[in-house]
């Protein structure tokens, strides 16, 4: 009997699984706005703000910072279009999201 060895159908298994592995740490996917960002609420107009729209908004004294989970809970809605635009998901590498969750780059919602 005679034994085949598999060693090239193991290269091309493992060279497969890197290329994979780097096509999905790298190809940008869909990431939405994380419960867990900063906002501010106007409770008298019950509008949502973001903190680099707030110079600009138009809002009361009514204000109280929060989390985006809570203004989404409250059904608030955004003051403005800069809001909405801060606010609108985006396209990010796996890679791009990893380095935001070690500190080795600041977050696109970290205002």
């Amino acid at each position: 009997m005679i034994h085949v060895s598999s060693s090239k159908s193991h290269f091309s298994n493992q060279y497969f699984f890197r290329a994979d592995s780097f096509y999905l740490a790298f190809h940008p996917g869909d990431r939405s706005t994380p419960g867990n960002t900063r906002v501010i609420l106007d409770h008298s107009l019950q509008w949502v703000v973001t903190p680099p729209c707030f110079n600009s908004a138009k809002v009361t004294n009514n204000l109280t910072e929060s989390k985006l989970s809570r203004a989404e809970k409250l059904q608030y809605k955004p003051d403005s279009t800069c809001t909405e635009e801060s606010l609108a998901g985006m396209k990010q590498t796996l890679f791009q999201i990893l380095l935001e969750k070690i500190g080795a780059k600041k977050g696109v919602w970290d205002w």
